[in-house]
């Protein structure tokens, strides 16, 4: 559980540039997120609340090749 100031945030990873994919809020079951071509990787990091224009790779806590 992230303190009310925190949230998850998903990247995609296009040639080296990691594009927000949208937040992932703990409180719902199914969330939407921007569709990103030619992702080479997924990566969750945590950022402040309301998102963050590049990702705080530090708090990074999952990823996923692909």
């Amino acid at each position: 559980q992230l303190p009310e100031d925190q949230t998850y945030q998903m990247w995609g990873d296009v040639d080296g540039e990691m594009i927000s994919m949208g937040l992932l809020p703990t409180d719902k079951d199914l969330v939407m997120l921007k569709y990103i071509d030619k992702a080479e990787s997924l990566n969750i990091t945590i950022e402040p609340a309301g998102g963050n224009d590049h990702p705080t790779v530090e708090k990074l806590v999952s990823y996923v090749t692909m």
